[in-house]
């Protein structure tokens, strides 16, 4: 057997083993910790708008009621609506808003209400 053939013999069977072997042991990594979010500038409240030429408001009245937008003065009933000259009746929401027979909202404010 020549040198070349004995060192095939020694090298096959040990490339062979070193498969089945464990592999060594390593240093335990650190944990992963989470960047935070980068900081992204939100939006934004609208600064409060004067009421436009197209807004209309109820307004409260000396009696003790309302004045709609036409002059017409309506009493509040108990549960803070009115009824409309029309008979329609507008309701109190649970903001203290009215709310029209149309589904429009007119929101609270000092004097009354504004409407869109």
């Amino acid at each position: 057997m020549t040198v070349v053939s004995k060192a095939w013999m020694v090298a096959v069977p040990a490339l062979a083993l070193a498969g089945c072997l464990q592999p060594a042991a390593q240093a335990p990594m650190a944990p992963v910790v989470a960047l935070p979010a980068p900081t992204v500038p939100g939006p934004v409240a609208a600064p409060p708008m004067a009421p436009s030429a197209s807004a209309r408001r109820i307004a409260a009245n000396a009696a003790g009621g309302l004045t709609l937008p036409d002059g017409t003065d309506v009493d509040v009933n108990t549960d803070g609506g009115f009824t409309l000259p029309n008979g329609a009746v507008v309701r109190r929401n649970a903001s203290g808003g009215l709310v029209l027979p149309n589904g429009a909202v007119c929101a609270a404010d000092a004097d009354g209400y504004l409407c869109p």
